[in-house]
């Protein structure tokens, strides 16, 4: 601290400024890893509770451990049973909310006629050209999806290990 008194404010802000910037970048790098810790941190901190009472009960460290990673697993399992289900009732009701997009549709496009001229057939011709555009970018978003899909199962895969890891050498990571 001393040492950087010496210099002027601007230089002393510039030094700050490309510090941030610095920290960014590595933020920004490491957010394969550092995500998957944040979340394992907070998400042992909640079993925590549950791990000293396993413990006072005379449960082994190791099996406390394993039962709350599988307590985790479990519920993550409920949640994905949860929405599966949901998308499961979203498609068996996808005939009847395509008949009333379809019906919506029809109605829009004679607004639209009625309000700016543009004939179904024009608007139907722009349709055609937006979603030719779509398709042509649709590779890109793809790749995208795919990339986040690999992300969250590497999250997944690695979370309970991070758990697992952080509960049992808490008392080494506490001095």
């Amino acid at each position: 601290n001393l040492f950087m008194n010496e210099f002027p404010l601007t230089v002393r802000r510039s030094v700050e400024l490309i510090g941030l910037f610095v920290l960014g970048m590595i933020l920004v790098a490491g957010s394969g890893v550092i995500t998957p810790l944040l979340l394992s941190f907070f998400l042992s901190i909640v079993f925590l509770p549950l791990h000293r009472r396993l413990m006072r009960k005379k449960v082994p460290e190791i099996l406390s451990i394993a039962i709350c990673v599988l307590i985790l697993l479990v519920l993550l399992g409920l949640i994905v049973w949860f929405f599966s289900a949901q998308i499961g009732k979203l498609i068996q009701d996808f005939p009847q909310l395509e008949k009333n997009v379809m019906v919506h549709l029809n109605t829009l496009s004679a607004w639209v006629n009625e309000k700016t001229n543009f004939s179904t057939d024009r608007q139907l011709t722009i349709l055609r050209e937006q979603s030719s555009k779509f398709i042509n970018n649709a590779g890109s978003m793809l790749g995208g999806a795919a990339t986040s899909v690999t992300s969250v199962f590497v999250l997944l895969g690695l979370v309970p290990i991070y758990i697992f890891l952080i509960i049992f050498y808490k008392n080494l990571l506490l001095r």
